[in-house]
């Protein structure tokens, strides 16, 4: 019974809360003013011997973002430096929040990346912040995980994008 109810909830609810397309671009308020270690709290991991790496962020700002695909990249430095030639800054993991309030719902199976800005684990490993989709008793939901800098990216990734001034 559950599933059905499942279906019925996703078929009816508002297509305004489905994760957006590639190139597809969208408005995102994010609160810079928080503390960059609720966002690792708020994806459930023990902040003990995490730090932020940066950047420093302040204000509210409303932001333009887009998710572009980036093709496969060896690793986040690599993956800052193709955005930057087409134009792009990666954003901050500050918006991931924001965005899975936003957009509860997903459009298919994929992680989307915020490598705007970077923690240190607990292990000394540089971090960066994501949501992966995760479907679970036919529900999708997003899974937020802080994966190494160093890792390889395939050319699935949704990368959250904003215009370089």
């Amino acid at each position: 019974m559950s599933f059905f109810k499942d279906m019925i909830r996703m078929s009816t609810a508002d297509e305004n809360d489905v994760s957006p397309a590639v190139g597809e671009e969208f408005e995102l308020m994010v609160n810079n003013n928080i503390n960059p270690m609720k966002v690792v709290t708020s994806a459930g991991i023990d902040k003990k011997g995490w730090n932020y790496l940066g950047p420093n962020l302040t204000g509210k700002v409303l932001y333009r973002v887009s998710f572009v695909r980036l093709g496969k990249v060896k690793n986040l430095a690599e993956a800052k430096g193709k955005a930057d030639e087409l134009g792009f800054r990666l954003l901050e993991g500050q918006a991931r929040k924001p965005f899975e309030k936003k957009y509860p719902r997903l459009r298919g199976r994929e992680r989307v990346i915020f490598g705007g800005s970077e923690w240190q684990s607990w292990q000394g490993g540089r971090n960066y912040n994501c949501v992966a989709a995760l479907c679970r008793d036919n529900v999708n939901e997003w899974l937020p995980i802080f994966p190494w800098s160093e890792d390889p990216f395939d050319e699935y990734c949704y990368w959250a994008v904003v215009h370089k001034p």
